[in-house]
């Protein structure tokens, strides 16, 4: 027996990087947040519901955990977009992908042409 799928709507095909590197000022303002905020599931479901696709991998480029939200309302100027972070850990690489989409980008992407560059910081 066939079962009828709901649409949500036509998604947004990948088409690139939001890329927003911190200053040194952003990545000292990012432990004081972070202190505070501790995004937990209830962020990545709130994510979820504003149109956006979380995920997370082994980054061996970083040494580290990379988390990625992925835009993907195509109703949005950034809708195929990724904003990426990465971290020590699973947690600190979704606080700090967080930071950058709540506090430093207030939730509007810039969409410019990005390039991957190696960074040596612990963390971005």
């Amino acid at each position: 027996m066939a079962v009828k799928k709901n649409s949500t709507g036509k998604k947004s095909e990948w088409k690139g990087y939001h890329k927003i590197t911190l200053t040194d000022e952003q990545d000292v303002e990012f432990d004081v947040w972070y202190g505070k905020n501790k995004p937990d599931f209830a962020w990545i479901e709130a994510l979820a519901n504003d149109g956006y696709k979380v995920s997370f991998n082994f980054d061996d480029y970083h040494t580290g955990v990379s988390c990625s939200l992925y835009c993907t309302k195509q109703k949005m100027d950034w809708a195929g977009y990724s904003l990426t972070s990465w971290g020590a850990d699973a947690q600190e690489a979704f606080g700090m992908v967080c930071y950058k989409h709540y506090v430093v980008s207030n939730q509007q992407w810039e969409v410019v042409p990005y390039k991957s560059e190696k960074s040596y910081k612990t963390r971005g």
